[in-house]
């Protein structure tokens, strides 16, 4: 399976017709241009966000039936090559789990550091498993956590998604920045590892580190 193929899997599914009242009637509704995106209800992440390169950023909000893991394919589809998957998560439901688990399997994500809070157990123990089951069971880290901050690395572009989405299905309104600067990338994938690897964010040389 090929890299389009594979992010087939993160379509929109068919959705009935929206009650009155939502935000958007129309089967594909947006706005853009290269840096403000807005995705309407039934909108597709990556007919919306269009093309990202090096030291760009989009500002993003939507109702779309997309979440973070929409925009984790999306982003990895703008690589165009395997990655590394870093990132922190309130929560995490069991069809996110599989689609990121599918990726795996398909080669396009080598291997993800996930740093969840603990109600994400309490809450979705199968969909912890799934992920524990494809990346293995030291993938995955519990910390105090409310962040929702996502960063894909590959060897030629490295993409920052700091949002206000889990890696749930949750068709409300949500909102995502997404970056390819350097140094933005670098504090956020910095202070998510020292969390997975120390149980501490907080450390001075997160910084630095992001500056080098």
């Amino acid at each position: 399976m090929n890299l389009a193929e594979s992010l087939l899997l993160f379509d929109a599914p068919e959705k009935k017709e929206p009650d009155k009242g939502s935000i958007s009637y129309s089967a594909f509704d947006e706005y853009r241009d290269d840096s403000f995106v807005i995705g309407k209800r039934m909108s597709k992440c990556i007919d919306v966000l269009g093309p990202i390169k090096q030291d760009e950023c989009k500002h993003v909000v939507s109702m779309g039936e997309w979440s973070a893991d929409n925009v984790i394919a999306w982003s990895i589809s703008q690589i165009n090559e395997p990655v590394d998957l870093v990132f922190a998560s309130w929560s995490i439901s069991p069809e996110p789990a599989r689609r990121l688990g599918a990726l795996h399997k398909n080669g396009l994500i080598k291997s993800i550091k996930a740093v969840f809070d603990l109600r994400a157990v309490i809450r979705k123990p199968e969909a912890i498993k799934t992920l524990k089951a494809a990346y293995g069971s030291k993938s995955i880290k519990i910390f105090n956590n409310h962040a929702k901050c996502y960063v894909v690395t590959g060897q030629s572009l490295e993409i920052a998604i700091v949002t206000s989405a889990n890696l749930t299905n949750n068709p409300r309104v949500e909102t995502y920045c997404i970056y390819t600067n350097k140094e933005v990338v670098s504090f956020h994938k910095n202070w998510i590892l020292k969390t997975f690897n120390d149980g501490d964010p907080f450390s001075e040389d997160v910084f630095e580190k992001s500056k080098a």
